[in-house]
């Protein structure tokens, strides 16, 4: 059947505008697919474009007197403090599916850092204690294993590279706590490295200290009541390795290793690269923020290590002791705290340390060391993605809504009947079987609110729903018969309807319709099971005859579709990134 194709200078449905284009789908998909490209693999390339080995200031030193020159090549070493390695019971979640979503989300966060951190190419690598989340936890020995593995799978690194673990309170705990495993130090030893360690570099000697181990013993002796002077330690406790070391002549300079950093004047200031705050004391379960001051005094008095490097705070901090020896001088020791190497609350952009070793003629110290910074990987989330989200969306949105369909209305002008009444059939999704015999031409008067009412509810519709369509559309009355009462009711003259006389004992039931003949040349029927559609008709006529009833429906499916087209690519590209590149 055909509609007007013009009712008021509305379109129709048929006339709806066209789908958006496949060209501004196709570009959305490129844009979001270079979207996840940079924030994925670009921004941290770009990130340490700028981070260099500081080899150019050692060259200077080794050229200047006394120091001579020497040919020996520079050691890169690569300094990363605390990657916790989530383990599966890290992230709390009241849903399991939460927590393996941003356990994977931490473990692709690694380990984008370390392919760009491993691509600097270090000659040694450095991890400075809290290599595991959890590796302090009791657990069996196979799902420790597998925890190892884990970290493992995500820290490749060539095998020609030597690597050197430092523990960590949350590798071998600190403190006394019924959830932490007395297994952690024997499987620390067995899968890192050992606890306390003694290796030469490039003509520097680098002492690895067990720094938990140092604190709980250092409690002991406190409780006892002894100076450190007078206490002997624990045999093959880390303050015994410290005094023997300690007590042999070192002919190379010493950099010091701890996980936990040395006790500083309170809110000493950490230099204008940290983000916030400064190091202050602090203890609790598991976890204290600064070696003891006696403790301290000693390895910057009996070591006198030409510098100093630490982890577990998190952020970044560049401090220098005063340190005033036994003869009555007086030497700077510097101390650099590494930032953490994985995304935490405190600080916005993680980072590591590169250690540059050059190898001199005489006993002094050549090193340099500068601090690299990684992604804002959270602000890539806040300020990358739901952006570019939000804006895909709202465009697909917007083309969405101009090409939505819309339910067909009355206009309030003078139209012809031949035009209006196949429109109230379309209202309820019903139609006439042919219009071949339809006059061409019938005036009417505007339609009022009364009219539209009575239009409404007495219009020709599909059988099962509204009445059931006209038996005989042909003929002279059956179009004329409607006009006539609609002229009827807006002159106030009664509506007259020729019922057939019901029967004596009527049986109506449910899906059955009525039905009223005029003169025997047509006949009209509606149903008593569609209800719904006539107090849907019922608010049509209230609302007036240009209101609009949209079809969400139609709206929101043509909206996914769309979103769906945009987004499949991006989506893709993330997961071939981190299934085949990382």
């Amino acid at each position: 059947m055909e509609f007007p194709k013009n009712l008021g200078g509305r379109r129709s449905s048929k006339e709806l505008p066209r789908r958006p284009t496949l060209a501004l789908l196709n570009l959305w998909r490129v844009i979001l697919v270079l979207v996840v490209l940079w924030y994925e693999l670009g921004s941290f390339s770009w990130a340490v474009a700028g981070c260099r080995w500081p080899d150019r200031e050692l060259l200077s030193k080794r050229r200047s007197p006394p120091l001579g020159h020497t040919k020996e090549p520079i050691a890169h070493v690569l300094l990363v403090s605390d990657p916790q390695v989530p383990h599966k019971f890290s992230l709390r979640s009241r849903f399991p599916w939460m927590r393996f979503a941003a356990r994977k989300s931490y473990e692709w966060s690694l380990r984008k850092s370390w392919r760009v951190a491993k691509g600097l190419r270090p000659d040694v690598v450095i991890f400075l204690g809290d290599m595991l989340n959890n590796g302090r936890l009791a657990m069996s020995d196979s799902e420790y294993t597998a925890y190892w593995r884990q970290f493992k799978s995500i820290f490749k690194i060539s095998d020609h590279i030597p690597v050197h673990f430092l523990p960590g309170n949350r590798d071998v705990g600190l403190g006394g706590s019924k959830s932490f495993s007395p297994r952690a130090r024997e499987r620390f030893q067995k899968h890192f490295d050992s606890l306390n360690n003694v290796i030469s570099i490039a003509g520097h000697t680098l002492l690895f200290l067990d720094a938990p181990d140092l604190v709980d013993e250092d409690y002991r002796r406190h409780a006892a009541g002894k100076t450190f002077e007078d206490w002997t330690g624990s045999p093959g406790g880390a303050i015994q390795f410290l005094q023997d070391f300690a007590n042999v002549n070192h002919t190379e300079p010493v950099v010091v290793l701890t996980h936990i950093p040395l006790a500083r004047p309170e809110g000493a200031s950490c230099g204008p690269l940290r983000e916030r705050g400064s190091i202050r004391r602090g203890v609790g379960i598991g976890y204290q923020n600064l070696l003891g001051k006696a403790l301290s005094r000693f390895i910057l008095q009996e070591i006198e290590p030409s510098v100093i490097f630490s982890g577990d705070d998190r952020d970044y901090c560049d401090f220098t002791h005063l340190v005033e020896s036994k003869d009555g001088t007086v030497s700077l020791i510097r101390e650099v705290t590494v930032k953490s190497f994985s995304v935490t609350p405190e600080i916005r952009r993680p980072g590591f340390q590169l250690l540059s070793l050059a190898p001199a003629p005489v006993q002094q110290p050549i090193n340099a060391d500068t601090p690299c910074n990684l992604p804002n990987q959270s602000g890539i989330f806040t300020y990358g993605y739901l952006p570019a989200i939000f804006i895909c969306m709202l465009h697909v949105a917007l083309l969405n809504y101009r090409r939505r369909p819309t339910a067909l209305h009355l206009t309030r002008h003078k139209t012809n009947a031949s035009e209006i009444l196949p429109v109230w059939s379309a209202i309820s999704d019903a139609g006439f079987d042919t219009f071949d015999d339809l006059p061409s031409r019938m005036d009417r008067p505007p339609m009022s609110g009364r009219s539209m009412l009575t239009a409404s509810l007495f219009h020709p519709s599909r059988s099962g729903s509204l009445g059931s369509p006209w038996q005989s559309p042909s003929g002279p009355h059956s179009p004329s018969v409607m006009a006539r009462q609609s002229r009827k009711v807006e002159s106030g003259e009664p509506e007259e309807f020729d019922f057939p006389a019901a029967p004596s004992t009527p049986s109506i039931e449910a899906g059955t319709s009525l039905g009223a003949q005029w003169e025997g040349k047509a006949r009209l029927t509606f149903g008593l099971d569609s209800l719904k559609a006539v107090l849907h008709q019922l608010l049509r006529a209230w609302l007036g005859p240009r209101r609009v009833i949209p079809r969400s429906r139609s709206w929101v499916q043509g909206f996914s579709k769309d979103v769906f087209l945009v987004a499949w690519p991006p989506m893709l590209m993330f997961l071939l990134i981190h299934i085949l590149i990382l």
